[in-house]
């Protein structure tokens, strides 16, 4: 009977350091993503869907839309990456990649160094979110 016992609180007290521990994972990721995924734009007179990481400061999260250089981001060399979902990436006559997470045999995942140009639109489609880092 007292091994019965000990047992149940060793469980119970299993089961609430787990559930302690997946709280603290909860608010710990809301508030570093609060804090990197920060609202801001090149320019304050277009905020859409831009977020800049003040970790790295030349960094971008695009989601979904039309982007405009010199207006929503700064003119440049990039590196893109996918940081989910799939869509297509496009800048007329400068790219046209279907970017994505999951199959690699469909989606390309990153491109290096591309430069746009001010006045260059950037489209992206669906549910894709990708990561801009300017390199120079």
């Amino acid at each position: 009977m007292k091994n019965l016992n000990e047992k149940k609180k060793n469980i119970l007290a299993s089961v609430l350091c787990i559930l302690v521990v997946t709280l603290m994972v909860v608010v710990i990721s809301k508030f570093l993503s609060s804090k990197l995924l920060s609202k801001c734009c090149y320019d304050d007179s277009s905020c859409k869907n831009v977020s800049s990481n003040e970790f790295l400061p030349n960094s971008m999260l695009l989601s979904s839309g039309a982007y405009e250089c010199g207006k929503d981001f700064k003119e440049g060399t990039y590196d893109i990456t996918t940081a989910s979902g799939q869509g297509l990436l496009f800048c007329d006559g400068k790219i046209k990649l279907l970017m994505g997470v999951g199959d690699i045999e469909k989606y390309q995942v990153n491109c290096s160094g591309v430069y746009f140009n001010k006045g260059e639109i950037i489209h992206i489609s669906d549910d894709l979110v990708l990561i801009m880092v300017k390199v120079e």
